[in-house]
């Protein structure tokens, strides 16, 4: 078993040293900021990139999709930017971005109204670290997208960078609006030209592996090994295919058109978090050298109060190692989805970046977590 823990470190830019001891609020505004997602440039570690949920007086304080980028590894941020609305009373949400080996980054989102229902899932990208973006392309829509189950919430974008022959293929899952009743599903779709073009959708569950009668909202958590297998988590319950809920692994060498499946966890505690500031979703993080190391991270109250925990696989099976805590000290100022909290390192020791949600600010800081 390993032990994690964490602590603050130092930032090195050249030759340079320098301390950041405190967290740096991005956003500064007191408005709603919220729901973010960190992104690093793989050509220039210095270039970070963070988007996120905002209200902005641009559009009468509907919530908007912000970016900031940084080019000095964290120090300064500049380049604001706001993704453009798709209708007078849209809102935005669900953010999401990915880096290409190239050094483009590709950004999701939804735009949407409810009631009457409409909108979509974008994709945009900017070639230049986060300065400027080129116009979105509609991925999903509302209306004509399994109609009447509006497949354009918590939409998570995941790129193939793996080098093999399936390298450079997008993948963009979504789940039912948050409104829809169950049962409901969990889409997938994947585009061959860097997003210009989606293909149709298709459901991530199957026969023995179903999501299910009871889950409202069964969202999906994408990721992309180093030997370009496709490997979404979700979540299933239904009593004639197992008496206990259970996390799937769906695992895909062929874009997503045929699938295996897995156990990821069985029976996990269903209490609920209390604490209106914690996000209950999870994260599916893969590690981009080493195709047998996959870890789950998702939040759990069996302690009376939120806790971050995580499974991780020896082997890319879906096989946990054991249940490990996070950080607890902290964990209830994070706001978890797949996208804002954590990025695990799961090997020796590696940095990575941690925003929070807190005092409806977005900030950021920069840790190192430790492995033994």
């Amino acid at each position: 078993m390993k032990a994690f823990a964490l602590f603050s470190i130092q930032l090195f830019t050249g030759y340079f040293l320098f301390s950041q001891s405190a967290n740096l609020n991005i956003s500064g505004t007191s408005a709603f900021e919220g729901e973010p997602y960190v992104a690093v440039n793989p050509t220039n570690p210095n270039n970070i990139l963070i988007a996120w949920m905002a209200d902005d007086a641009s559009s009468n304080f509907r919530v908007s999709i912000k970016t900031k980028a940084s080019f000095d590894g964290g120090i300064t941020w500049a380049y604001s930017a706001i993704q453009p609305h798709f209708g007078l009373t849209c809102t935005s949400a669900d953010v999401s971005l990915q880096f290409r080996t190239n050094g483009t980054v590709y950004l999701s989102y939804i735009d949407f109204l409810q009631s009457p229902d409409s909108g979509g899932i974008y994709v945009t990208h900017s070639a230049n670290g986060g300065q400027s973006w080129a116009n979105p392309v509609k991925a999903y829509d509302a209306l004509t997208d399994d109609p009447g189950k509006v497949p354009v919430d918590r939409p998570w974008l995941a790129v193939d960078n793996s080098g093999t022959s399936t390298d450079g293929i997008f993948y963009l899952t979504a789940k039912p609006a948050y409104w829809i009743p169950p049962p409901n599903r969990a889409y997938l779709k994947n585009s061959a030209d860097s997003g210009l073009i989606w293909s149709p959708y298709r459901y991530i569950d199957t026969t023995n592996y179903l999501i299910g009668n009871v889950i409202v909202q069964p969202m999906p958590a994408p990721a992309v090994a180093a030997d370009g297998a496709l490997c979404i988590a979700y979540p299933s319950y239904l009593p004639s295919q197992s008496v206990y809920p259970k996390i799937l692994l769906a695992k895909s060498y062929s874009k997503g058109s045929t699938f295996s499946y897995y156990d990821i966890l069985v029976n996990p505690s269903t209490l609920p978090v209390a604490d209106s500031s914690c996000k209950a979703g999870y994260r599916l993080a893969v590690n981009p050298e080493n195709s047998g190391q996959l870890a789950f991270a998702y939040l759990d109250n069996r302690n009376g109060y939120p806790d971050i925990y995580f499974t991780k696989s020896s082997v890319l099976t879906g096989k946990g190692t054991g249940i490990q805590t996070i950080n607890p000290e902290d964990a209830e100022t994070l706001a978890v989805y797949p996208n804002p909290a954590i990025d695990i390192s799961l090997l020796s020791p590696g940095s990575y970046n941690l925003l929070c949600k807190t005092d409806s600010q977005i900030r950021f800081n920069q840790k190192l977590i430790i492995s033994r």
